[in-house]
């Protein structure tokens, strides 16, 4: 399952991207902490 289809599934899609768009790393790490991911140096999401 792809990081958009979880964060779909759980209903965060729409916040992820919000964050992601006004550049909000804050609240878009807050967001893949609470699916168990994280975002590497190089920008690629893994799971914890």
């Amino acid at each position: 399952m792809t990081v958009n289809e979880r964060l779909f599934t759980v209903g965060l899609l729409e916040a992820f991207e919000n964050a992601l768009a006004a550049g909000d790393d804050e609240a878009a790490g807050e967001i893949l902490d609470k699916m168990g991911l994280y975002r590497d140096a190089e920008g690629m999401f893994r799971s914890l």
